[in-house]
Formats: structure tokens, C-alpha cells, sequence
């Protein structure tokens, strides 16, 4: 076959990805369950049968994306120098798939928050008053270094039996700076992390569920599966029977999985029960350890900062 044609690629390409599928069985388990899943939800639909047939839903947008992966990962392993594009090496998938696992986190986590501009490194503890804190020895710039140091702790040693942390503090103090640097972090480890602002989210699922926008249905299933969920904005969320429903079935099946989850307010811990009922305070309260922030907005300080 002549090599300048455009169909004798078209069969390489096509022939190399077979042959990829056949030395990796995790490709290949992916690729059979599907057809499997497939065909048992059309049966079940079919017969009027529904029962089950959302856990398989979830499972098998779970798989596709899996597979969708592959898409991109067909292209970077051609370019590795490590497997030279035969995609295992030392009878392990290469490392240039866990190169588009990180790459495609990240991705995802753009698509909600620009994650690259966030960064432990790039936090400056200095913008944090001197001053003492009201009844206390300990200055506001000693305890958000202590705070800041536990979070990196956190993030560097993350696992999915890591705690689920409540993050509290007025407007400004650096909350989504902490959090979006946590999500940066477990991203370039390989865990699945989604970012989000909660009054978005419930908005999305209520354009799901009220008005049929389908193309929200895979995340409703990942806030649930994702190794870690941080939720942004808890408390600026209009507050209705849908709202509180979401919030709650969240929380609450986050905890039931053990799957952490972070969650930024400005509300006090004291003050939830002035705004959610006894069930998500109860969920809060006793599954999430408080990490207060302190001090006075340093927005201002930056824009001052960054003038001078």
C-alpha cells in the first residue's frame, strides 16, 4: 500500500490502537464492560425495568470517559520516548498515561476555576497582620502560618481516608487561594478532585433536573465518586427545598462513601443553624474538622502591593 496515502494511516493508526487494546487489559476490561453495561441498561429499558438502572448509568459514564482518555492518550504515547509509543514499559502502562491523567484533572478543574493561578507557593504569609489576636498570645500571621502549613500537610499527605475539612473566615482572607492550591496539588497526583462554586453546582443540577439539560447528568454523578470535592461559596447559595435537598445529599453521601470533601464559607461553625436545618448542620458538625481564617481582607492589601 502506498505510504503517501491517506487511508494507509488511517489503517496503521486503527491497527496500532488494536494492538495497544490487546496488551493492555485495563483498556480492554474498560471497552468489554461497557458493550456489557450497554446492553443490559437497553434490556432493562426495554422491560420497563428501572430499578438499578441509574448506579449503571453512573457506572458507565464513569467507563466512557475512561475510554475517552485513551483518545488523548493514543496521541501522547506516540511521542514518548520511554515506551517509543508502544505505550507499556516494563509491563506496565507507561508513564506518559499518567502524564494525561494529571493533564486531563487539571483540565477539568479549569473549566471551573483558572487552578494555575493558584499555588502554595505563590501564597505570601506576610500580607497577614502582626497584631494579636483578641484574647490570644498568637499574632493573625502566626496562626495562618500554622493554618497554611497544615493545609499543605494535608494536600502533600492526601489519601481518601483524609479528613473532610470546613474552612471559615470573612471575605478576602485567602480561602479559595488555600483550597484552589490543595485542588492543584492532588490533581498532579493523579486524584480525581472537582472544584466548584456550590451555588453553580446546584444551579446546573436544578437546570438538569427541571428543564432537562442533560449535558449536567455526567456531574452530578462525579460530585458524588470524585476522591476529593471541594465546594466553594457554601452559604452564598439561594436558599429552597431543591437547594437544601442537594446540599444535603451531598454531604450526606460523601460521608456514607468516606470520600473527603472541603467546604468554604463565611459562616461561622456557630452560626449554621441560623441558616440550614438540624440534618446538614449535623452532618457538618460532626464530620468536618474547622479551619478558621483570620485577620482582615488582604484583597486590598494586594492591589496596594502590586501599585506601589
Amino acid at each position: 500500500m502506498d505510504k503517501n496515502n491517506f487511508f494507509y494511516y488511517q489503517n496503521l493508526e486503527y491497527k496500532q490502537k488494536l494492538e495497544f487494546i490487546e496488551k493492555n487489559q485495563e483498556f480492554k476490561n474498560y471497552l468489554t464492560e461497557i458493550s456489557k453495561l450497554s446492553i443490559k441498561i437497553s434490556k432493562m429499558k426495554l422491560n420497563n425495568i428501572s430499578c438499578q438502572s441509574d448506579e449503571l448509568v453512573k457506572k458507565i459514564n464513569c467507563l466512557i470517559s475512561k475510554r475517552y482518555l485513551y483518545e488523548k492518550y493514543y496521541v501522547a504515547k506516540n511521542k514518548c520516548k520511554i515506551c517509543g509509543g508502544s505505550g507499556i514499559f516494563n509491563n506496565k502502562t507507561c508513564k506518559c498515561f499518567e502524564n494525561v491523567l494529571k493533564n486531563n484533572k487539571l483540565e477539568i478543574l479549569n473549566k471551573y476555576l483558572p487552578i494555575k493561578n493558584f499555588s502554595f507557593h505563590n501564597f505570601n504569609i506576610n500580607f497577614y497582620s502582626n497584631e494579636l489576636i483578641t484574647g490570644s498570645k498568637r499574632t493573625l500571621r502566626e496562626q495562618m502560618r500554622e493554618t497554611f502549613e497544615y493545609c499543605v500537610s494535608y494536600a502533600n499527605n492526601f489519601s481518601i481516608n483524609s479528613p473532610n475539612l470546613f474552612i471559615t473566615g470573612k471575605t478576602g482572607l485567602g480561602k479559595t487561594h488555600i483550597s484552589a492550591s490543595i485542588a492543584n496539588v492532588l490533581a498532579n497526583k493523579n486524584f480525581n478532585v472537582l472544584y466548584f462554586s456550590l451555588p453553580n453546582l446546584i444551579q446546573f443540577m436544578e437546570e438538569e433536573k427541571f428543564f432537562n439539560k442533560t449535558e449536567f447528568t455526567p456531574l452530578k454523578n462525579e460530585v458524588m465518586i470524585y476522591d476529593c470535592l471541594i465546594l466553594d461559596d457554601l452559604g452564598t447559595e439561594f436558599i429552597n427545598p431543591f437547594s437544601i435537598s442537594v446540599i444535603y445529599n451531598i454531604l450526606n453521601t460523601r460521608v456514607m462513601k468516606k470520600l473527603p470533601t472541603i467546604l468554604n464559607t463565611n459562616i461561622k461553625l456557630s452560626k449554621l443553624e441560623d441558616k440550614y436545618d438540624e440534618r446538614i448542620v449535623s452532618r457538618i458538625i460532626g464530620n468536618f474538622i474547622p479551619i478558621r481564617f483570620f485577620g482582615d481582607d488582604i484583597r486590598q492589601k494586594k492591589m496596594i502591593y502590586k501599585n506601589l
